[in-house]
């Protein structure tokens, strides 16, 4: 006599769980396990979009704010100012006026496009991560701030704000590199 076991058959619910699963069975599970991770994947994205996209809204309201406190009026002073600049050093003075006033307009754009999850603010961001470099802005507004407190040598703060500046802006062009789009428009 045969036992179930060896015909093949299951006659018990233990040996039910025992066989491997249908076809039709796994590819709903497949299908499952790819939606939770398509999720999870979009609710990475969306964190790094917002987390990004708040940097540079507190960034633009540090900015404003310190204008106003100074008693000046946010960008309209920083034009003239940039003009007398400009008069008085001539040509050579765009190489900072330039990138210093692209990434302040790039900064409305990519706040606005980061936090409403469109593609195209990866795109915006990461175009500015050499006009950071430049102008020594790093994307996370205070952590410069961090290290000025500390009784080092001068030339060892600079070192430290460079390496700090090179750490925030590789860990922003590697988390919005890979984070990709939440949605194409809007």
């Amino acid at each position: 006599m045969h036992s179930p076991r060896m015909a093949g058959t299951a006659h018990c619910p233990a040996e039910k769980r025992l066989r491997p699963p249908t076809r039709a069975a796994s590819t709903v599970h497949h299908e499952k396990v790819q939606k939770h991770v398509t999720d999870d994947t979009q609710s990475t994205w969306r964190r790094a979009f917002l987390f990004w996209g708040t940097m540079d809204a507190v960034q633009i309201l540090v900015y404003v704010l310190a204008a106003l406190h100074q008693g000046r009026i946010p960008y309209v002073d920083d034009v003239s100012e940039s003009r007398m600049v400009l008069e008085s050093y001539g040509d050579v003075a765009l190489l900072m006026l330039v990138p210093s006033w692209t990434l302040q307009a790039g900064l409305f754009l990519s706040c606005a496009l980061l936090l409403r999850g469109n593609r195209f603010g990866v795109y915006v961001a990461l175009a500015q991560v050499p006009l950071r470099l430049v102008t020594l802005m790093p994307s996370v507004p205070f952590a410069l701030v961090l290290v000025r407190p500390l009784d080092i040598a001068p030339s060892l703060l600079w070192v430290l704000y460079g390496g700090l500046l090179l750490l925030i802006e590789g860990l922003k062009f590697r988390t919005l590199r890979k984070a990709g789009p939440v949605r194409s428009s809007t």
